[in-house]
């Protein structure tokens, strides 16, 4: 197949779908590969998105295919926080609008043949293309503390390892960390009837997004639509071009402090409580037994 000037992207989720939009608005010949949205799908339907109504609208040339255009066009009510059901129906509104042409075909091979790109699908099909974008997502850096890593599946897993956690009623679960995924999927696992403790290297932050809950229409000039980091650290974050030019003596502490681990104020009340929170602990190791898991901590 002739390379033709195309530009490939490799993943269907929103940045994918985002980037693709662009392209093809811009003329260029693209072609996108990946179930779209295929991540999200496959996490607990219960769950709520973190970020901000402004942070949730997939971007679009023309504008016009935003959050509020949809909710607007199926008679749907405001929500926040944002259920994931409705992040996902919205997302594929999206992509019919936007990206109606996606491949749903994994890519199994990329490489540089000195012409440009040479791609092979699973379905035995081969691309050429001048440019690829990979946009694959953060399903393949799931991470595994060491002391877990050696235990068997039925005893240690990742939280992107289980789309329905009903399995886990009357279980007694720890989830080690600290940021919105551990604090939301201890809730959730509450909730469906677990005994749940939580552990944390660090101690257990709420964003309580105060500015933004009772400055009115004023909440735009402390909150910049991204969402990423606390107010004033979030407009240098929402401006990568400037932010990328910052000395690193400067730009680390603001990269840490921009991301740093923390539940959202509505999920509070869902943990304190219900959820057995063990702060400022490392463990040391954990040992598989014949009907669950030990947890050795550094008392």
């Amino acid at each position: 197949m002739k390379n033709d000037n195309r530009t490939v992207i490799i993943g269907a989720g929103p940045y994918g779908l985002s980037i693709a939009a662009y392209l093809k608005a811009r003329g260029i010949s693209t072609l996108i590969f990946g179930k779209p949205m295929e991540l999200w799908q496959h996490m607990p339907k219960g769950l709520c998105l973190k970020s901000i109504w402004s942070a949730l609208s997939l971007p679009d040339p023309a504008g016009k295919l935003t959050l509020d255009q949809y909710i607007a066009e199926k008679n749907i009510k405001r929500q926040e926080p944002i259920p994931l059901p409705l992040f996902l129906d919205y997302a594929h509104w999206y992509q019919q609008h936007a990206v109606p042409d996606v491949d749903p075909t994994y890519v199994q091979l990329l490489a540089n043949d000195g012409k440009g790109f040479h791609l092979e699908l699973t379905d035995g099909r081969t691309v050429k293309a001048n440019k690829v974008i990979v946009a694959v997502g953060i399903s393949y850096f799931t991470h595994i503390p060491d002391f877990a890593r050696y235990l068997p599946d039925t005893g240690a897993s990742h939280t992107s390892d289980h789309s329905d956690l009903a399995r886990f009623n009357e279980w007694n679960v720890v989830v080690v960390g600290h940021g919105q995924s551990a604090l939301e999927y201890a809730a959730l696992l509450h909730e469906e009837g677990a005994n749940v403790e939580l552990i944390a290297r660090g101690p257990v932050r709420w964003h309580s997004k105060i500015l933004y809950d009772y400055t009115g229409p004023a909440r735009h000039i402390f909150y910049a639509p991204g969402d990423v980091g606390p107010p004033g650290i979030n407009w240098l974050v929402a401006f990568p071009t400037l932010y990328r030019y910052l000395p690193d003596t400067i730009k680390h502490p603001v990269h840490k402090r921009a991301v740093r681990p923390g539940g959202a104020k509505w999920l509070r009340p869902r943990v304190e409580g219900h959820v057995s929170l063990t702060e400022h602990m490392q463990i040391v190791k954990a040992t598989s037994l014949e009907d669950g898991v030990c947890i050795e901590l550094p008392f």
